[in-house]
């Protein structure tokens, strides 16, 4: 016997402590760590990390060179942006989304059109971001001159000024409404049709040095495990 380690174990051996880096948008904050989780338990030896923060802000870091191997947008634009660098591989759609109106408990605002009113302060996220461009074109759908007293980076921004009092409302997505603690916030409905979809992509970065786990994930985030788990956090699946 000459010692050697067959191929077959080579490669267990290569795949024990790597550690699969994705950029995920700041309104998968919850339900993609439990993903990360169920992605470990099916590929002994791996580990996910995550980075969250608005689909706009992680283009621009994998742009710059930060180490990703997986972009998760919460839009097809930062995701067709992104493709347009060269900087990620083909897209998949994981999941889709709605918008919803969130308020404080003790808001004045009960329904939609109370946004209109100038006394009324509304948080969006920067309209860069996938929540703040879908948030303007609903407002114009329903033709409300909301009064915005403050543009977030993130959705999880605008959910932290509803859920602090600091604002009378905001317009974040069904999920992020799902995933509140309990009787923190009203919610009100945006009509579907004044609306548009909101549509969740994801890819492997080109850079990545692990193309085939970052592929992996992407094809596991299509999974019956992990679309139980996003459907169970708010999210529609597809």
């Amino acid at each position: 016997m000459d010692g050697s380690v067959p191929a077959k174990n080579r490669r267990v051996m290569m795949l024990l402590n790597v550690t699969l880096s994705v950029f995920a948008a700041a309104s998968l904050h919850v339900a993609m760590p439990a993903i990360g989780h169920a992605f470990e338990a099916a590929h002994p030896g791996v580990s996910v990390s995550f980075d969250f923060d608005g689909s706009q802000v992680l283009v621009t870091q994998i742009e710059q060179g930060a180490k990703a191997d997986v972009f998760a947008s919460a839009d097809t634009k930062n995701m067709t942006a992104a493709q347009s660098a060269g900087v990620v591989g083909p897209p998949t759609v994981f999941a889709r989304n709605a918008l919803i109106i969130v308020t404080p408990a003790s808001s004045p605002v009960k329904i939609a059109s109370d946004l209109a009113s100038p006394s009324v302060k509304v948080a969006v996220c920067v309209v860069s971001a996938p929540c703040g461009h879908y948030a303007i074109d609903a407002l114009k759908a329903m033709n409300i001159p909301a009064n915005i007293a403050t543009q977030e980076i993130n959705v999880e921004g605008v959910m932290e000024k509803v859920e602090l009092n600091e604002v009378d409302a905001g317009i974040v997505y069904v999920s992020d409404a799902a995933t509140a603690k309990r009787g923190t916030i009203r919610t009100i409905a945006i009509p579907s049709y004044d609306q548009q979809p909101v549509n969740y992509p994801a890819a492997a970065v080109k850079a990545s040095a692990q193309q085939d786990l970052a592929a992996k994930f992407v094809t596991f985030l299509t999974s019956a495990p992990a679309q139980a788990i996003l459907r169970r956090y708010g999210f529609k699946g597809i």
